[in-house]
């Protein structure tokens, strides 16, 4: 049975400017966060935003996916604004929080909160949004975030101390994962593809709710450089960007090549890592290329240093031409970054050695506003929230080539899940 929203889904939006004098001005905004998976956020340098509740019911679920969103923002004509409500310059109201599966066969997650709180362009916005076409039915968009503070500080809840959590393994042991990349390698070295990214998992297990506040935050303190997003109890810090879009141009950055903090050098010296970079640069501007998206040549590769390892980056620039950051996404989505290459043999090979369920991670999160723009990031350094806030799910995924060492995979798996590992104390 095939389902629609588009045909009747009235959207009514108020915005207000909080003023600066306002305490609600001065208040750290991810203080707005509730402690469990209620609520949505995305922090980087264009954009702040903390999202709660979504005008989106049951019904809408299966007929609204990313890959429908764009489609319906093209199409509701009856979105209600007052006009003299003030708008950002770079962002139309309402903004939505996606984020989908590595595979087209995981549920993705489609949120456009009630209330929105955004800080862009040194200012603090309110967005609230409801199913209908009357603006008195909207809630005031002041009264809803300070309705919101108070419910943030009031229920506050630390993240545990260390000796309360414990590590569990993943759905593959680390000598499972081994033997698994080394089955690859000799696939690879047979021809059957050119490179395969395989991911493993663990959980952590706490006795009282991880906040995904205090993850956030504290995400933001060590890595300050990486987007840092909550969508749907997947929460994380990633430095890698698919598309980036404002003002009829998008963004997008490849990070393939991997090496300790500080060991940048050593990727610019390696062909190994160089050939992997090259493999995953071309992945993104074929996919470009065959969808006629304009595009000019990729910038790099340069060395982005993060506190935990050092990548080799690619940034490629181009024009929308009339089509949302999604549309963009879902053309070079799966990169080779989080695949391999070919696509289609990387994904055969995926599904006979990876056991590891992604879920979400390695899929497109973001946000995209009402005109079609927005960030939509790769979901890398992340973990999968239980839906009690007890477990985290901890991802990481790695390269393989075929001049690849199995051991020194599995290092590079453990580097990559330090940052939610280290800011819950688990080392």
């Amino acid at each position: 049975m095939h389902h629609s929203v588009s045909a009747s889904f009235p959207l009514a939006v108020r915005v207000e400017r909080i003023p600066s004098s306002s305490p609600l001005r001065s208040v750290p905004l991810d203080e707005f966060l509730l402690p469990g998976v209620e609520s949505c956020a995305w922090f980087g340098p264009r954009l702040r935003a903390v999202g709660f509740g979504s005008v989106i019911g049951d019904e809408d679920e299966r007929a609204l996916t990313p890959n429908t969103l764009g489609m319906l923002w093209r199409t509701i004509v009856e979105l209600v604004r007052c006009p003299s409500d003030p708008q950002p310059s770079d962002l139309q109201f309402p903004l939505a929080f996606i984020s989908e599966g590595f595979h087209s066969r995981t549920p993705s997650a489609v949120v456009i909160p009630r209330t929105l709180i955004v800080d862009v362009e040194d200012e603090r916005w309110v967005a609230t949004t409801a199913r209908t076409r009357a603006l008195d039915e909207v809630d005031d968009p002041l009264e809803a975030a300070r309705h919101l503070h108070d419910e943030a500080t009031s229920t506050a809840i630390p993240l545990p101390e260390p000796t309360e959590l414990s590590m569990l393994p993943g759905r593959m042991t680390q000598d499972e994962w081994r033997r698994s990349v080394t089955h690859i390698i000799d696939k690879l070295n047979e021809g059957a593809a050119s490179k395969v990214v395989m991911a493993r998992d663990l959980s952590i297990r706490a006795t009282t709710p991880l906040s995904v506040r205090e993850i956030v935050s504290a995400l933001g303190r060590h890595f300050p450089t990486t987007w840092r997003f909550s969508v749907a109890g997947l929460v994380g810090a990633t430095p890698e960007m698919l598309a980036s879009a404002s003002n009829g141009r998008f963004r997008s950055r490849i990070l393939a090549g991997t090496a300790p903090a500080g060991r940048g050098e050593d990727l610019m010296n390696s062909d190994k890592n160089r050939r992997e970079h090259r493999l995953a640069v071309r992945s993104v501007t074929d996919a470009l290329d065959d969808a006629g998206i304009p595009r000019e040549e990729a910038a790099g590769p340069f060395i982005l240093d993060l506190p935990n390892v050092a990548h080799l980056a690619s940034d490629i620039e181009g024009s929308l031409d009339g089509r949302t950051v999604l549309d963009v996404v879902h053309h070079i989505h799966p990169t080779a970054a989080v695949c391999g290459t070919p696509r289609a043999r990387a994904l055969a090979l995926l599904d006979e050695c990876e056991r590891t369920e992604r879920g979400r991670y390695s899929g497109p999160v973001g946000w995209m506003d009402h005109s079609g723009e927005g960030e939509i990031a790769l979901a890398l350094r992340c973990g999968q929230l239980s839906d009690d806030a007890l477990t985290l799910r901890v991802f990481a995924g790695c390269g393989i080539m075929p001049d690849s060492d199995p051991r020194s995979e599995l290092a590079e798996t453990r580097a990559k899940m330090a940052p939610l590992l280290t800011v819950l104390g688990v080392e």
